[in-house]
C-alpha cells in the first residue's frame, strides 16, 4: 500500500467485517499517513452500486477480488484487471469469474497464496506497461455483457406470470 499510494490514487473498500475491523485499522493507518500521500487513498466500508460504477469508469486499472458483481462491471465497462479471487467461496466461483476475464484477455489472476507486495507491483507495473494491450480488449469484453439484463429479466418474470394467471 505504502507503494502504491506513491503514484496510485487507491480507494480501498474494507466491507464491515467486525472480526478483522479492517475498515478501523485502515482508517488509523490513512491518518498516520503525510498529507501529500494520504490525499491518494480513501477507505471506505462500502459503495452504492451507482458509485462502484463511477469510480471504475474511472479507474485506469481495478485491482480487486473477483465477485460476480465486480468481474461484470470490470467486463461492461471494459476495464483492465487484476483479480486476486477469495481463495474460500462456494464452490471457486470467485477464481471461475476471474479466469473468464482473464481468457477474454483484459485481466490478470493472481491467486491470493501468490500475492506478495512485491508481486502486486510488478503484475501492475506489467499492465500499465502493456496498458494497450489490456485495453483493445475492452470492446470484446463489453460485448459479453448485456447491458439489457435487468430488463430482460424482468420481461421474463411477466411472461411467466401473465403466462400462469391466463
Amino acid at each position: 500500500l505504502p507503494v502504491l499510494l506513491q503514484e496510485w490514487r487507491v480507494i480501498h473498500l474494507t466491507g464491515d467485517a467486525k472480526e478483522y475491523e479492517d475498515f478501523a485499522r485502515l482508517e488509523r493507518y490513512k491518518n498516520s499517513l503525510p498529507e501529500h500521500i494520504a490525499r491518494n487513498y480513501v477507505v471506505e466500508k462500502f459503495v452504492s452500486p451507482e458509485q462502484m460504477g463511477a469510480l471504475m469508469k474511472q479507474a485506469k486499472i481495478v485491482l480487486g477480488r473477483s465477485g460476480i458483481n465486480t468481474v461484470s462491471l470490470a467486463l461492461f465497462l471494459g476495464k483492465p484487471s487484476l483479480f486476486i479471487p477469495l481463495p474460500i467461496g462456494q464452490k471457486g466461483e470467485q477464481l471461475a469469474n476471474a479466469r473468464a476475464a482473464e481468457k477474454v484477455g483484459i485481466a490478470k489472476v493472481l491467486l491470493q497464496k501468490d500475492a506478495s507486495s512485491e508481486v502486486v507491483i510488478a503484475m501492475l507495473d506489467e499492465m500499465i506497461k502493456n496498458y494497450q494491450k489490456y485495453s483493445d480488449k475492452g470492446e470484446q469484453a463489453h460485448s459479453l455483457i448485456d447491458g439489457n439484463a435487468a430488463k430482460n429479466i424482468v420481461k421474463e418474470i411477466e411472461y411467466v406470470v401473465k403466462k400462469k394467471t391466463s
